[in-house]
């Protein structure tokens, strides 16, 4: 029961009619406690030693951020190393490192985040850089628009 209570499912034996009922599950579960299921066996039952997250739980909304904290943190606690695949830089708390894949060229850096599990601040070159990039796309941007617009006047 603890480790259902770790992944926030004590309440499913009572609510199921208890341990030893049969049913057809994936009808009876919502889409965050099927999340949580697997994710109960995957850490907390088979205990690995990694474990890689590629948007399981920020998938969907299914899963509350107080729920998702909770499963990191108690997945630190028994040790277990975990690997997120996410766009998601609220997960950036639960992590040492973060690795960032930058751009189709295999260019890659690996940074090293906060003791405390701060977020990595963008620094103020990264900021301008990524700006510079999308000003770069406006020319191409207005060619469209205006391909756009003269179809449209075209239709009417």
């Amino acid at each position: 029961m603890k480790f259902m209570r770790m992944a926030f499912l004590e309440y499913i034996p009572e609510r199921e009619g208890g341990w030893d009922v049969s049913k057809e599950w994936k009808d009876v579960f919502s889409g965050g406690e099927k999340q949580r299921v697997a994710l109960f066996l995957i850490l907390f039952y088979h205990k690995p030693k990694f474990a890689i997250l590629d948007e399981v739980i920020q998938a969907t909304s299914a899963v509350s951020s107080d729920v998702e904290g909770s499963l990191y943190n108690n997945a630190k606690d028994l040790e277990i190393t975990l690997i997120t695949i996410s766009h998601r830089p609220s997960l950036l708390k639960y992590h040492t490192y973060s690795l960032n894949i930058l751009g189709n060229d295999g260019a890659w850096e690996l940074n090293e985040l906060g003791m405390e599990g701060d977020e990595k601040l963008v620094s103020v070159e990264d900021e301008i850089k990524q700006i510079r990039e999308q000003l770069n796309n406006v020319p191409q941007l207005m060619k469209r628009l205006e391909i756009i617009n003269k179809e449209l006047c075209e239709i009417k």
